[in-house]
């Protein structure tokens, strides 16, 4: 274990030459780890305890906690809150068990916060958020069981005001040689934050050269070639591109002329497996089934194994059936040099990407350990890009700066509508502010294999599931799943067939898939169960996948997302002809507007003529 922990150490510390300094940022807490009880009362300090609480005598890491079991309700106030400041609230939380749909709650700002990423359960597991204050000097924090099946348990309470501290070079201190260092003091956080530092001849910084890091790279930079003279200097931190500190102006002094700047490498993946290719996925997929699953139609396979030798046979099975593979970084890593692995595939156009981990916000897994482990793999293979799912698309804001593209995997079959999955689609690319791939995981299991409850979908909801989510901007599909510990797609005959069927339907249309969004063209629909996307495919399209059914031009793409019948309307003053794909009818446009029926769940494809 230790020599496990000692190479963890070595390779964290590969990612850059200099950690974070974290100076004493002051907690507000009162009594954050719960354990001062001077008045001698059977309780802890400055804390208020309401319901089913109860002290407990073990901890997160010191001696005491405090659990909530039913209705409960633990409090305190905080002081010296600064109106309209940015604050990192974090603490530790465990609960026991899992029941869907029951989740604790938080409130403090006068917001009410729920901790639904909170699926996990059996260990600690930390929580973390960048908040900002209001108007009050004063706040209430609360946590709150609203009355769970489960118990929980909290600790180590942190509320820290965000700032940051340039550390040098200050005060007009004078610089010999044209290679300036520059250092700074930021609070521990989780998150991932742009830094800027911005460097000026003027104080106004009407002309300034900016460097961008993010955060995880540590607190440290050097700029070179900056003239002699005077120069100023501060530090802006963004979070989601929104500006959350901007820290007091510095000088300098740069006492010798410049020499030719240095040029830093862009830290950019190639796009290859990016804009030319649609995942058409599946989920724990077996060696032995690949020469079946190409068949089917699928071109791309996931594997959860972390085992190197398992992950290059999957590899090599993978490329031998004309396969994509989705792969995790092996265990191996974190126990010796395995260069020599990633020197043989990081050419390999069978690795479709990095899977670097699965829904890590239910665990508790930091967004800036997962940033390091893609620094990490970028500077291993910087061919292929690195992937990660999450269920709760709030936290795509969080995560979405971490990879090259996010996945969604959210099931709703039988409790939630099926919408739940292109809601999260529609936050997760406004997270990643529409420039990175969204790849839709969606359900084709049964539930009730580790639940109470559930089923397989019927064919009409894996189908509306699949278009649903190409509707809104997903450019990839993984099914979950083929074989998973509770589960074997093969043990349901018709289901299975039902996914083929969707498959062989995918690669038929495979060039509308890749097809850009129509922005030339309006079509407007007046129901709002009726999700629709037009698409023009080009060329380009025809010329390299046009063996099918897809024709150059213009094609919309309906779904009902509702389990009841609609008829719709569709307005458009371009066509004149609408012809639908795989129901050999055509529908006549007149007076710039059509109807068509939708039953149940119902996707039409139309070729807009």
């Amino acid at each position: 274990m230790y020599i496990k922990i000692l190479l963890l150490t070595v390779y964290l510390s590969f990612f850059t030459s200099f950690l974070p300094s974290y100076a004493d940022f002051k907690n507000l807490i009162p009594n954050p780890s719960l354990e001062e009880d001077k008045d001698m009362d059977g309780l802890p300090d400055f804390w208020e305890m309401e319901g089913g609480v109860k002290w407990e005598k073990k901890g997160c890491y010191g001696k005491r906690s405090v659990s909530i079991f039913g209705k409960g309700v633990l409090r305190c106030k905080i002081e010296g809150i600064k109106p309209n400041k940015y604050y990192l609230l974090s603490f530790f939380v465990k609960r026991d068990g899992f029941r869907d749909g029951e989740y604790p709650y938080m409130k403090i700002f006068d917001q009410k916060f729920y901790l639904n990423e909170l699926f996990s359960f059996g260990g600690w597991v930390k929580l973390s958020w960048l908040l900002k204050s209001e108007n009050e000097g004063v706040t209430d924090f609360f946590l709150i069981n609203p009355g769970m099946t489960h118990k929980l348990w909290f600790d180590c309470i942190s509320l820290i005001e965000f700032s940051i501290r340039p550390i040098s070079p200050l005060g007009g201190k004078a610089i010999n040689g044209d290679l300036v260092n520059f250092m700074w003091e930021i609070p521990r956080t989780d998150h991932i934050l742009d830094i800027e530092i911005e460097v000026s001849r003027d104080e106004g910084f009407k002309r300034k050269r900016i460097i961008r890091i993010a955060s995880p790279k540590g607190n440290y930079c050097q700029i070179k070639g900056l003239n002699k003279g005077k120069w100023y200097w501060r530090i802006g931190v963004f979070k989601n591109r929104k500006r959350i500190f901007m820290s007091k102006i510095q000088t300098f002094t740069v006492l010798n002329e410049s020499t030719k700047p240095l040029l830093k490498p862009i830290n950019k993946v190639d796009t290859i497996n990016l804009n030319n290719f649609f995942p058409i996925g599946i989920y724990g997929a077996r060696i032995e089934a690949f020469s079946e699953l190409k068949e089917a139609g699928f071109n791309s396979v996931q594997c959860y194994s972390r085992d190197l030798d398992t992950i290059e046979k999957f590899i090599k099975n993978a490329k031998r059936y004309g396969l994509k593979a989705l792969i995790c970084i092996p265990k191996e890593a974190w126990e010796r040099d395995v260069s020599s692995f990633f020197s043989r595939v990081r050419d390999l156009e069978s690795i479709l990407a990095w899977y670097l981990e699965d829904e890590p916000e239910g665990r508790g897994v930091a967004p800036s350990y997962i940033w390091r482990l893609r620094d990490y793999i970028f500077k291993m293979d910087s061919r292929h890009p690195t992937a990660l799912v999450i269920v709760r698309s709030k936290k795509a804001w969080d995560y979405g700066p971490a990879v090259d593209i996010l996945m969604i995997d959210t099931y709703p079959i039988p409790m939630m509508p099926l919408t739940w999955l292109s809601e999260s689609i529609d936050e997760a690319r406004r997270a990643v502010f529409y420039e990175k791939p969204i790849w839709a995981v969606v359900q084709a299991f049964d539930w009730s294999k580790s639940r109470l409850y559930g089923r397989n979908p019927t064919y009409e909801e894996e189908r509306c599931l699949t278009y649903l989510s190409i509707v809104h901007g997903a450019s990839g599909i993984f099914y979950y799943t083929f074989k998973s510990k509770n589960y074997y797609i093969k043990d349901y005959p018709k289901h299975w067939l039902d996914i083929k069927r969707i498959v062989k339907e995918l690669n038929k249309v495979y060039p509308l898939l890749l097809a850009k969004d129509a922005l030339d063209i309006s079509i407007s629909s007046n129901n709002k169960s009726i999700h629709h996307l037009t698409k023009f495919v080009d060329k380009g399209l025809i010329s390299k996948y046009g063996k099918g059914i897809i024709k150059e031009g213009y094609y919309l793409i309906a779904v009902n997302a509702d389990p009841i019948s609609v008829v719709a309307e569709f307005r458009t003053n371009c066509f004149s002809k609408a012809r639908v794909l795989f129901e050999e009818r055509d529908i006549i446009i007149k007076d710039g507007k059509f109807t068509d029926y939708f039953g149940p769940y119902c996707v039409h494809i139309y070729s807009l003529i």
